[in-house]
């Protein structure tokens, strides 16, 4: 139960840290009767999602004061397809696992607030989980760093040392330490089960198992352009919102060499989405121009909300949204013109793709899967 609130910022807003903790910047707590060394972080291992005991023993081995609630962590977080290990992950960021002493005293693991109070940590644990299905992956924000963006915004007034830039990162590692892929959404759904980790769980031989790259290809960078294949809705997500559009002059967006791999790593469309794709692909791909048209930067807004860097905006009025990329190509800049299958620069590996037409959202990945099918597709909610 939730006792009182101090100067609550509404959730669907914001979540800020509480006092700005991180687990580079907040100490082992100094609680008498907590006698343990370990530092929460180390505490963290490979678990299977599902796995209440491994969950227990690394609450157990960290003091945390959340230890004795794993059944509850799993039990709530399964209830709406969450990954348990996303709501360890958190704590484990936010407050190391609730040894952080001002968390411990309020009971909150999780940064909630600022400045909410609960009774007890379980009452903690269930108000966060609901709190993400309802405002977070009910917003249609699925990536870790989706939400990060609304749960502890940069620049919020009540982070003055600007730790908020950490959470992402921070949520991520502890995520992939447990045996997450942090570059999936963090839903059960989604997330492999009981493959991410080997050796024997009881005697604490767990270690992650990454899975393996895309493959880069051989020879020269492709341009593959539209066809005129006819764009297919996606068996999944809001049939609704997944519009079959088209634009001619259209070429995929990346060049991937022959026999690499291109996978559609994350996709989400509904009414309240942000309507991007994510596709992943080798670091150092060409990403090139899917069209014609004038190169805008995005606004501080769009960077946070859909995870765009810059549009190219047609003549008729359509823009193409790119995410960050890790280097730009000569003459990349604001107000430059490209011509279809320019080179814009190089990928980290992966490029988060938009698409506005008349200040509405279409969902990209038919027109996407219809240029060039994916080689490796990862399922995505």
């Amino acid at each position: 139960m939730v006792r009182r609130r101090h100067k609550l910022i509404p959730l669907t807003v914001a979540a800020a840290i509480i006092g700005g903790v991180s687990p580079a910047a907040a100490q082992l707590s100094s609680t008498p009767g907590i006698a343990s060394t370990v530092n929460a972080i180390d505490a963290l291992t490979c678990v299977v999602p599902t796995d209440t005991v491994t969950f227990e023993g690394i609450l157990s081995t960290a003091a945390s004061p959340m230890a004795g609630s794993a059944d509850v962590i799993v039990s709530s977080a399964t209830a709406v397809d969450i990954d348990p290990r996303f709501i360890l992950a958190i704590a484990a960021h936010e407050t190391m696992l609730g040894t952080y002493g001002p968390a411990r005293d309020i009971h909150n693991p999780f940064g909630l607030g600022p400045g909410m109070v609960f009774d007890t940590e379980a009452d903690a644990i269930r108000f966060a989980v609901g709190t993400l299905a309802r405002n977070y992956f009910g917003d249609g924000l699925q990536t870790i760093s989706q939400i990060g963006a609304r749960w502890a915004p940069v620049g919020a007034a009540n982070d003055p040392g600007g730790l908020n830039q950490h959470w992402t990162a921070g949520v991520s590692a502890a995520y992939t330490t447990l045996g997450g892929n942090a570059a999936l959404p963090p839903l059960l759904s989604v997330q492999r089960q009981g493959g991410e980790c080997l050796g024997n769980p009881s005697a604490g031989l767990l270690s992650p198992v990454a899975p393996e790259p895309p493959a880069e290809g051989v020879g020269p960078p492709l341009i593959v352009i539209w066809g005129g294949n006819a764009p297919t809705i996606k068996p999944f997500g809001d049939q609704a919102a997944a519009r079959s559009a088209t634009l001619p002059g259209f070429a995929f967006p990346l060049a991937v060499r022959t026999d690499g791999e291109s996978r559609y790593a994350q996709t989400a469309c509904g009414p309240e989405s942000a309507c991007t794709v994510t596709l992943e692909t080798a670091p150092g791909i060409h990403a090139i121009a899917a069209s014609d048209g004038r190169l805008v930067a995005a606004t501080a807004q769009q960077r946070t909300d859909l995870g765009v860097a810059f549009w190219i905006v047609r003549p008729d009025g359509n823009k193409l949204g790119y995410g960050p990329l890790a280097s730009y190509a000569p003459g990349i800049s604001h107000g430059a013109y490209v011509r279809l299958g320019a080179p814009l620069g190089t990928t980290t590996g992966q490029l988060t793709f938009a698409w506005r037409r008349a200040g509405a959202a279409i969902d990209p990945y038919p027109l996407l899967v219809a240029t060039r099918p994916p080689s490796s597709k990862v399922p995505a909610s």
